[in-house]
């Protein structure tokens, strides 16, 4: 807390008391305001969490959900930079969801296992200060330098202790994400790895049925001829 004058004048003992008596009222009234405001952040975003959530459970096509996710975490993260990567068979990870920055090849780039995204499909959480800087950025080094993005946060998408992917997002350099956001990515990987699953096992349940439903009409067919 200052007070300047922009001529002489002599700061009696009581004017430095009466200051001190200021600076020690202003302090937690504004350990207060930043308590209530974190407290109000956090409410926000347990209320966003349980409104995705709900909406990535009622969806069943895969697709979709990731869609949703990238929408969802961008907007919930103020990151213009969102992409979800899934692991194909060959271990590489490809590019199934995104939002910000989409050009011709996004969605036909393949990241190697060791990348920078790789080694977060496979922890729970990667927060960087400047990945286009990481040694695991090993495309387009100038990505950086041409949109200003640089701070980094992934999680991987763990179900039944195998990773499906990553998802993260970034935004501008020198804007590194909290603990909190953290946590908050760390729960919207949890809940899209729980919808990419119910996804997956409708759609082999469907492809199940199909194959039911074709077989026996086979069977029709033959008992017809006969």
């Amino acid at each position: 807390l200052v007070v300047r004058f922009y001529s002489p004048h002599p700061m009696a003992h009581e004017d430095q008391q009466v200051l001190g008596l200021l600076a020690a009222q202003v302090a937690p009234a504004l350990e207060a305001a930043r308590l209530y405001a974190r407290s109000t952040s956090e409410r926000q975003h347990e209320r966003v969490l349980r409104e995705i959530t709900q909406a990535l459970a009622a969806n069943l096509d895969e697709r979709h959900v990731l869609d949703l996710a990238v929408g969802f975490c961008a907007r919930l993260l103020q990151a213009p930079y969102a992409r979800v990567w899934l692991i194909a068979n060959s271990g590489e990870l490809t590019c199934a969801a995104a939002e910000g920055f989409i050009h011709a090849e996004t969605f036909t780039r393949r990241l190697a296992p060791d990348s920078a995204s790789g080694r977060a499909a496979h922890q729970q959480i990667v927060n960087l200060e400047n990945a286009p800087a990481d040694p695991g950025w090993t495309f387009n080094r100038e990505f950086g330098q041409r949109t200003g993005l640089g701070a980094y946060l992934g999680a991987g998408l763990w179900r039944a202790g195998e990773s499906l992917g990553v998802i993260e997002v970034m935004r501008e350099a020198g804007h590194r994400f909290s603990e909190s956001e953290e946590q908050l990515l760390a729960s919207m990987a949890n809940a899209v790895a729980v919808a990419v699953s119910n996804a997956r096992t409708h759609a082999a349940a469907e492809q199940l049925a199909r194959e039911a439903e074709h077989r026996a009409a086979e069977l029709a067919e033959s008992e017809l001829m006969l």
